[in-house]
């Protein structure tokens, strides 16, 4: 008998285990809705709460920005994990685009809207994050910003509203507060500070999640720099197409908007001798486009592509700043910052209207001459993309070109070859057997020779 409760004291114990789940490095696409981590524990009453969401403006226009800050009442009550959004008033939908100016931020794009949420990165305690939001050009009603803070394993609190945010044509730029008034507020709730003072006993909960985090951290950063933050902090795009899922790219490149300029991060995998480039198109096709290449040392060059011929180097300055390029195990990496109207002479290109992306490589002869791409290092994507919102840059669909091959292989070696078989061995086989008024073997003939053009 002692036996078998020995025996079934492990089984019991797994039985009565309850599935959770933390978000360490960031919240998932999956709490969108419901902003609550999956810690298995009911969240604590928002009434109570020791965090507050800061507006440094209640009142906007269409299409203009204001900061927010997610912050504490001035107690002890640091918090390590949290995510924002901006929802309306109406009927709860997620509106607006936010902008991280913050290490610890990164974007989750919720019902497809780019940079409509943001999250932490790393769970270390923070005493505040600050960010701004964008209100649509075309919206005005009222907002609400609305955030999950994550104090520990067994203490959060889901969706804390802020002040009610109103976007109307009426105001030019907002109605601005002092950042001491709406710390006024929250005073009144430092009472109940007490109920935080018996956490202690569940920060050992806390800890087996933190040791998760620190592996993902750690694994994280043996990634290359160009894969890292890649849909979450900026976006990317690279070649061979969905090479950016298992972080295997032969080229790659990535943007984000950095104030006034954006800042480009370009790789190669077998980079000797060779450049990687980004060309900036109003359709999927390259021809008289501006195009940036990392292919020297020293500085980023810039060229003019007409079309299938090798590119026209135009200049090594463009207003390009902070260029780096290293170069380790044959790979090649360069960084650098564009200023919005990239320029050289008469021929321009603003990052701040949509593009189309044309990722491309191919060998460099020397400085300021790099020759056409070599075939199939090329890649467009598959629709144009504002640079200044981070988002995924899916590449153009090569479906058609692959169902012509296909009808071509058909055509010519199944339907064509057919119909001469047909003229050639049933001519004299068939002859007198006729079909609605015409030979069998001309009927199965005509058939298959039509059907070949067809196909072509």
């Amino acid at each position: 008998m002692a036996r078998s409760a020995i025996f079934l004291l492990p089984l019991y114990l797994l039985s009565s285990l309850h599935p959770a789940h933390g978000y360490g490095s960031g919240a998932p696409k999956s709490q969108c809705g419901s902003l609550a981590p999956g810690h298995g524990i009911p969240a604590k009453d928002n009434s109570n709460t020791p965090y507050s969401i800061k507006l440094n403006s209640t009142q906007l226009s269409p299409g203009v920005s204001t900061e927010i800050e997610l912050t504490h009442d001035g107690s002890d009550a640091k918090f390590k994990g949290y995510m924002v959004q901006a929802r309306t008033d109406s009927d709860d939908s997620v509106i607006g685009a936010f902008e991280i100016i913050s290490d610890d931020a990164q974007y989750v794009e919720c019902g497809s809207v780019p940079q409509s949420a943001v999250t932490h990165v790393f769970s270390e305690a923070k005493e505040s994050i600050k960010m701004k939001w964008k209100a649509p050009s075309d919206f005005t009603g009222k907002v609400k910003i609305v955030a999950t803070f994550v104090k520990d394993y067994s203490n959060y609190w889901v969706q804390v509203p802020s002040e009610t945010l109103e976007v109307s044509e009426s105001t030019s730029t907002g109605i601005q507060f002092p950042t001491e008034a709406p710390s006024a507020e929250p005073e009144p709730e430092t009472e109940p500070e007490s109920e935080p003072e018996a956490e202690p006993e569940s920060e050992p909960e806390s800890e087996p999640e933190t040791e998760t985090e620190l592996g993902a951290n750690e694994r994280h950063s043996e990634m290359h720099p160009i894969y890292k933050g890649c849909g979450k902090r900026k976006s990317c795009f690279g070649y061979p197409n969905k090479c950016l899922e298992n972080n295997k790219c032969e080229l790659a490149a990535s943007w984000k908007p950095s104030g006034d300029h954006f800042e480009f991060e370009m790789y190669r995998k077998d980079g000797t001798g060779k450049y990687v480039a980004l060309g900036f198109s109003k359709d999927s096709k390259m021809g008289d486009d501006l195009v940036l290449a990392c292919a020297s040392e020293k500085s980023a060059e810039l060229y003019w592509n007409s079309g299938q011929i090798d590119p026209t180097f135009l200049s090594a300055d463009a207003g390009i700043i902070d260029y780096k390029y290293s170069s380790e195990d044959g790979a090649i990496f360069c960084t650098m910052k564009s200023p919005s109207l990239l320029k050289s002479g008469d021929y321009s290109v603003n990052l701040n209207e949509e593009q189309t992306i044309l990722l491309a490589g191919g060998p460099r002869i020397q400085a300021g001459k790099l020759e056409y791409h070599l075939p199939g290092k090329k890649l467009a994507a598959a629709e144009p993309v504002l640079l200044s919102l981070v988002s995924s840059a899916g590449a153009k669909s090569d479906l058609l070109v692959k169902l012509h091959g296909l009808f071509m292989l058909i055509a010519w070696l199944g339907c064509a070859g057919a119909g001469m078989i047909m003229a050639r061995y049933f001519k004299q086989t068939w002859k007198g057997k006729q079909i609605m008024g015409a030979d069998r073997w001309f009927q199965a003939h005509r058939l298959f020779m039509v059907t070949a053009v067809i196909l072509s």
